[in-house]
């Protein structure tokens, strides 16, 4: 096997989750979001609001797709 994935490796209807978190200061994290969104990865809107993280300057921003 080659390592690659055939056409029956795939099915449409076998979607499945995946979880994109970007972590850092606010304006790290709009930055990320932003550039994921001009690679049209996904809609800034499609993000969570940053949270806080817990005893951290940081935020945390949360990101689910199917695939």
């Amino acid at each position: 096997m080659d390592g690659g994935f055939s056409a029956e490796m795939i099915s449409v209807n076998d979607k499945e989750s995946i979880k994109l978190i970007v972590i850092g200061s606010r304006d790290a994290v709009a930055r990320m979001i932003h550039k994921m969104h001009c690679h049209q990865v996904a809609e800034p809107n499609d993000w969570s609001r940053p949270q806080r993280a817990k005893n951290s300057d940081e935020v945390i921003s949360l990101l689910i797709q199917r695939i």
